[in-house]
């Protein structure tokens, strides 16, 4: 019995899929999502559990080292493919997993030691690694020393005058449910931040469509990044379905009653986050009142800047939370 081929034909049926959005990749991860939602594939949280890796966006928009190492964690057999076009992304897709079933891009020796590897594809990807906030990858960077893979956390005397370890850790810009081209550097203390910077080189161009696409990508996220993944297929359906023009509008209101009148995502997301008056909750609450079509939800300017002084005293599952909560706003500055 051929093992190896039967494995390889069964990864090629149902295979993970890893998306990668960078700056102005919008309206092909959505597409992408959606093609890995119709096949009934597996959308990948972490390169580790991936074998199909695509890079949505411009390919000169890439972060290259940032990618590299996310390719580095993606066991063989792998592919990984490029698609800036959302019109491509059925034929680009259906080749990907085509080359996989016959094998894919295995690890070179060398990488298989290193972790590096580049394919006729370009650029390589990096989840910087370990997960926060729902089981999402979350990147990071360690100062202070790696022992046997392991970071080394320098220390800092925390409020009550005792010296405990601090860890710096950089999330984005390569991670699952994150705002394209993001860096968010910390400095932890346990799991609380105690300092915080943002960074973007730029903001992407926001899609040319009706805004209910763009809520209900940001809605999808958030509740990705809160575990609540059922809703996030319908979100992601309602998505696809006001994208083509052939929502219902009861079935769009049935989705927004339930979300709304669930009281484990407002425990979770109440008090924290807190701009211009309103917290997650109120951001969220927000978007179902302008997909509802009752008003437009309020924007907040310079979201970018005021990232910092939000997160700090919060843990880390709150910082994604904060983070998706201002999705749209962080996308529309210059």
């Amino acid at each position: 019995m051929d093992v190896s081929g039967w494995l390889l034909r069964f990864a090629a049926g149902a295979p993970h899929v890893f998306v990668v959005e960078v700056p102005g990749g919008a309206a092909v991860r959505w597409a992408v999502e959606d093609l890995v939602l119709v096949r009934g594939w597996v959308p990948a949280l972490s390169p580790a559990d991936a074998d199909l890796v695509v890079l949505a966006g411009p390919g000169d928009s890439v972060p290259a080292e940032a990618v590299e190492l996310v390719w580095g964690q993606v066991p063989a057999p792998r592919v990984r493919v490029v698609v800036d076009d959302p019109g491509a992304v059925p034929d680009v897709l259906s080749d990907a997993v085509a080359r996989l079933a016959i094998g894919g891009e295995a690890l070179s020796g060398a990488q298989q030691g290193t972790g590096d590897q580049h394919d006729d594809h370009g650029t390589d990807h990096d989840d910087h690694g370990t997960d926060h906030g729902g089981g999402h990858g979350g990147g990071h960077e360690h100062h202070g020393g790696v022992v046997a893979g392991l970071a080394m956390a320098e220390r800092a005397p925390d409020r009550d005058g005792l010296a405990l370890d601090r860890l710096h850790v950089v999330l984005g810009p390569v991670l699952v449910d994150w705002p394209a081209g993001l860096v968010l550097e910390l400095a932890l203390q346990g799991d609380v931040v105690q300092e915080a910077a943002a960074r973007r080189d730029a903001a992407p161009p926001v899609p040319d469509v009706d805004p209910r696409v763009v809520l209900l990508d940001a809605l999808a996220r958030l509740l990705a990044v809160a575990g609540w993944p059922d809703a996030v297929l319908r979100a992601r359906r309602l998505r696809a379905a006001v994208l083509a023009g052939v929502v219902d509008d009861a079935r769009l209101r049935r989705f927004t009653r339930r979300v709304r009148r669930s009281r484990s995502l407002r425990w979770l997301t109440s008090g924290i986050g807190e701009i211009g008056g309103g917290d997650v909750t109120a951001r969220w609450v927000a978007w179902l009142d302008e997909i509802d079509g009752h008003r437009t939800a309020p924007r907040h300017a310079r979201a970018l800047d005021a990232l910092p002084d939000l997160v700090r005293g919060h843990e880390l599952g709150a910082v994604r939370l904060i983070v998706a909560s201002l999705g749209p706003d962080l996308d529309r500055e210059p």
